[in-house]
């Protein structure tokens, strides 16, 4: 089967993107699929998320973007193992000046060559996952353009939904003219940070209502939803992945991982013990 790459991406910052990459990624190395983590934002959270083993060289994503000749790049030597997690290996960003976006402006065939330097580099991955910024610019269009898919967490509240759709979507219609080269994958709205509240709820409803969804053409929201609990944050900072935390975690995030990646729900669900927490 061919290795799917997934872009996670919304222009607005804060909701969660990193999180949720390194989330899904556990899930994925626990069911034993081979991952590659690329971190495309130039503040590298994703880069920091889980201990990594920097020793061997200073490369990531500026020589992975910018390789001249993609098909002699290893994306195992070109990215860093992790300490605690065998089967994920990172692409750190290493371009906090900004430069790439540039780079990739000043150059009007760059805008594909994330897509096309991923396709043709040597590797033996099973699931490539992008992470991105808030914003649009060149970088994050060129990241939005490699995917197989895109994976967007909106947290319930109204200036999440709004920017989604006049800046999340507005950036990716702005790409539409490159579809006969580089059609553009299916959108796949994550539901991030529920609580209790009435105004969680309402924005819930509004988010899941097929006018909302039908309105951005190819874009879904996915089932299951991830809870606003301290949990979350605990596992950042213990630079783990939130379904290791406790059962409602993990039941929550195996489940958004068995909904994304459909042909690896069986795998995923033989995983989970009966929850203490049904969403």
């Amino acid at each position: 089967m061919k290795t799917i790459i997934a872009t996670v991406c919304n222009t607005k910052g804060g909701v969660g993107k990193t999180t949720l990459t390194a989330n899904i990624a556990g899930v994925l190395s626990e069911i034993g699929e081979k991952v590659l983590l690329v971190d495309a934002d130039n503040q590298p959270s994703l880069s920091s998320y889980y201990e990594i083993d920097s020793a061997g060289h200073s490369q990531g994503l500026t020589e992975l973007v910018q390789a001249e000749n993609p098909e002699n790049l290893v994306l195992e030597e070109l990215s860093h193992p992790l300490a605690t997690y065998p089967n994920i290996r990172v692409i750190v960003s290493n371009d906090d000046k900004g430069h790439i976006k540039n780079w990739i402006m000043e150059r009007p065939y760059a805008l594909l060559s994330f897509r096309d330097n991923l396709r043709k580099a040597k590797h033996d991955f099973d699931i490539i996952l992008i992470d991105t910024h808030g914003g649009s610019d060149h970088l994050q269009n060129a990241a939005v353009l490699a995917a197989d898919f895109l994976i967007s967490p909106v947290i319930p509240d109204l200036a999440s939904a709004r920017e989604f759709g006049r800046g999340t979507m507005d950036m990716i219609k702005s790409l539409e003219y490159l579809k006969p080269i580089a059609p553009l994958g299916p959108i796949n709205i994550v539901i991030n940070g529920v609580d209790n509240t009435n105004d969680a709820k309402t924005y819930v409803k509004l988010i899941t209502d097929e006018t909302f969804t039908n309105s951005f053409g190819s874009a879904r929201v996915i089932k299951p939803m991830l809870s606003k609990i301290v949990a979350y944050k605990e596992a950042t900072t213990q630079s783990i992945s939130a379904h290791e935390m406790n059962n409602r975690t993990k039941s929550e995030m195996i489940r958004v991982v068995s909904d994304l990646f459909p042909h690896l729900a069986d795998k995923a669900l033989s995983i989970l013990k009966e929850p203490e927490y049904v969403h």
